[in-house]
């Protein structure tokens, strides 16, 4: 935007900037803008910085890893809405600006079009719904086998993949492809024998069991992007790699939640379980999942956060196709 706009001249809507006098810029400037559910403060480096952003309740800290004296007076005289106060902090070869929300604030942080950005906004109140959803549904039937093992039934069908995981009841699993790795995540920690692990061929180079809090899982190692499907026949899951005949998907209707503050997808995910966290190469990448019968919300992670690239993958249902 050229010019800067005062607050009280912009319409209802639409974001009012504010800015600093130019003569104040230095190697950091800080703009803000505002409309009626939402307070946006960017910070402007000269040559980009490097940052981190750490929450302890209603303090929001950004580490900057580069020096400046900002003018801070858009924070402090007039602070924006869901902000109480802020504070600039000097240290050797860093700041950090300390932001102080007001009770029932809530924010986000990221980066876009060459800023660093905070999103203010109005918390979240909890729906008491999906807990009374939650006790009116039945505990689900154990599924684990009495033995306390699952062991993987393996097969090569005119050149496709196919891994059978017999489970003694039905249970939620997520299946998705990260570069050369296939993963198959379950919803219950137990341990996989993969004794019957078919030979290796140019679309499979291997599985190994990946354990953690709450799941149990494989990785396949499966090079050139081979197709991936994944669908559960009673209580048995089956991951398929490879061309070849397997269920037809069902589809999962996605769309913007426009009542986010951030770019969100909202789903209908009938099944979901819930949502855990694995590790793929040293970067965690996120597995989300919800309580059967209500929407799901599926925000896309801050790589600062989470390593390059995160995806959303859902427990239930079936796969068709690969994570992005």
């Amino acid at each position: 935007m050229a010019a800067a706009l005062a607050a009280s001249a912009a319409p209802p809507g639409v974001v009012a900037w504010a800015a600093p006098a130019a003569s104040a810029k230095g190697p950091l400037e800080i703009k803000v803008g505002q409309t009626e559910n939402l307070s946006h403060i960017e910070f402007h480096w000269a040559g980009g910085a490097r940052f981190q952003a750490r929450r302890d309740g209603q303090t929001l800290t950004l580490h900057f890893e580069r020096l400046a004296d900002p003018d801070m007076t858009l924070l402090r005289v007039d602070p924006p809405a869901f902000l109480q106060t802020a504070d600039l902090r000097k240290g050797k070869g860093a700041i950090d600006v300390v932001l102080t929300l007001k009770p029932g604030a809530d924010a986000r942080t990221g980066e876009a079009d060459g800023a660093i950005f905070v999103n203010l906004f109005p918390a979240a109140i909890p729906d008491a719904a999906p807990a009374a959803v939650a006790a009116s549904v039945a505990p689900r039937p154990d599924p684990r086998p009495a033995n306390g093992v699952v062991r993987m039934k393996g097969e090569i069908a005119s050149g496709q993949i196919l891994l059978h995981f017999p489970w003694r009841n039905p249970l939620g699993a997520a299946a998705f492809r990260r570069g050369d790795g296939v993963w198959l995540v379950f919803d219950t920690p137990i341990k996989l024998d993969l004794g019957a692990t078919p030979p290796q061929t140019p679309i499979f180079k291997g599985i190994k069991a990946v354990y953690g809090p709450g799941y149990s899982a494989v990785r396949v190692s499966s090079p050139g992007g081979s197709a991936v499907r994944a669908w559960e026949d009673g209580s048995t899951w089956t991951l398929a790699i490879g061309q070849g005949m397997q269920p037809w998907p069902t589809a999962i209707k996605t769309e913007r939640d426009a009542a986010a503050p951030l770019a969100t997808l909202r789903a209908q995910v009938a099944g979901s379980t819930k949502a855990v966290w694995i590790d793929d190469r040293g970067g965690h990448r996120p597995v989300a999942g919800q309580g059967p019968g209500g929407p799901a919300r599926l925000h896309r992670p801050q790589p600062s956060a989470l390593g390059p690239r995160p995806g959303v993958r859902t427990f239930g249902g079936r796969f068709d196709g690969q994570s992005r």
